[in-house]
C-alpha cells in the first residue's frame, strides 16, 4: 500500500516497528526504526494554566530537493511544540537516536544509504561517511566536478596558490600594532574569528572584528587616527545617495549630500525620505523629493 514507510501517518505500529526519544526533542519527539516520526501526548498552557492535551500523531515528513539538480532529495519534518518549530533530517533523527547522535558541523559526518536510496530511511540501510569522503564520491561519479589546474588561466593558477596567503596585521582599536599573521587563514585560527570578517575589516579601516581592527600588509607602524577619520568620512560620502527638493512646479529647491542630511535639513523623517524617493510618497507639504 506504500513505497516507504515514511508515508504510513496511521499511529499503529508497522510489523517490527521500534520507537526511541529523538535526541534534544525533550521527550516529545520520537522516530522509529522505519523512519517514521512521532510527536507524543503533551499537555498545553495557557496563561500559565493547564488548558488542554495536544493528541499524538504521525508526522507528515517532506521530500526537500537539493538545489544540485543531480544530487538525490531527502526527507524531513516539521513539528510545533509550545509555539516552537524544530526540523530535522529524517535520516540524521534515526542515527542519532538508535546509533550514535553525530552534528554535522562538529563531527563533519553524513548520513549515506546503502541502497542510494534517499527515500528509504530505514534504520538498517543508514551509515554514516565524513564529508571528504563523501565528496571524493561525489567527484568519482562526476555528481560533482573539480576542474583540471593545468586548464586554468595562469591567473586563476596564481590565486588558488596564493589564496588567503596575503599578510595581515592586527591591530587594538588605540590604533597600535599587535601582531602579524601570514595570512586570513591563519589569523581566523588563531584568533577564532571567520576569513570573511577579517577581510571585510581590511578594506574598512573603520571597522573592528573581535575587537581589533586589521589591514593587509607587513606594516609594524601604529595606524593613523587622522586617516580612519577621513576614511569614515569618505566612505559614508561615496555610499549615501544625494536627494534633490523640486517645488510642485518642477523648479529644483535645494540638494542635499544624503537622506539623512535632508532629514535633518526639512524636519522631515528619513523614513518619510525614503518613501518619498522612491514613489511610495507622491509629494509632501515642502515639495518633490528626488534621487539625483
Amino acid at each position: 500500500m506504500y513505497q516507504y514507510p515514511y508515508q504510513n501517518l496511521s499511529l499503529v505500529d508497522m510489523e517490527g516497528e521500534i520507537r526511541k526519544e529523538l535526541p534534544q526533542s525533550k521527550g516529545y519527539l520520537q522516530v522509529s526504526n522505519y523512519g517514521r516520526a512521532k510527536r507524543v501526548r503533551y499537555l498545553v498552557f495557557k496563561n500559565d494554566l493547564p488548558s488542554y492535551w495536544a493528541k499524538e500523531r504521525i508526522i507528515k515528513q517532506v521530500v526537500t530537493k537539493r538545489k544540485n539538480r543531480d544530487r538525490k532529495p531527502y526527507l524531513t519534518f516539521s513539528c510545533k511544540i509550545y509555539k516552537k518549530v524544530s526540523k530535522t533530517i529524517t535520516a540524521r533523527a534515526v542515527y542519532s537516536a538508535f546509533v550514535n547522535p553525530i552534528s554535522f558541523y562538529e563531527d563533519k559526518l553524513v548520513v549515506c544509504f546503502k541502497d542510494e536510496n534517499s527515500l528509504n530511511v530505514v534504520l538498517s540501510n543508514l551509515y554514516i561517511q565524513t564529508r571528504s569522503d563523501v565528496a571524493k564520491i561525489n567527484t568519482q561519479k562526476e555528481i560533482i566536478s573539480s576542474p583540471d589546474f593545468n586548464e586554468l588561466s595562469p591567473e586563476k593558477q596564481y590565486n588558488m596558490k596564493n589564496h588567503c596567503k596575503k599578510a595581515v596585521c592586527q591591530y587594538a582599536k588605540n590604533c597600535n600594532f599587535l601582531r602579524q599573521f601570514d595570512g586570513l587563514s591563519d589569523a581566523a585560527r588563531i584568533c577564532g574569528l571567520s576569513i570573511s570578517n577579517i577581510a571585510t575589516s581590511c578594506h574598512r579601516p573603520t571597522r573592528s572584528i573581535g575587537g581589533f581592527l586589521w589591514r593587509f600588509g607587513k606594516s609594524t607602524e601604529p595606524l593613523s587616527i587622522q586617516d580612519i577619520e577621513i576614511y569614515r568620512y569618505k566612505w559614508k560620502a561615496d555610499r549615501s545617495k544625494p536627494v534633490a527638493l523640486y517645488s510642485l512646479d518642477g523648479e529644483l529647491i535645494a540638494s542635499y549630500r544624503s537622506m539623512e542630511e535632508t532629514a535633518r535639513k526639512t524636519g522631515y523623517s528619513t523614513r518619510l525620505i525614503n518613501m518619498a524617493v522612491h514613489g511610495k510618497v507622491k509629494r509632501t507639504r515642502k515639495g518633490i523629493f528626488k534621487l539625483l
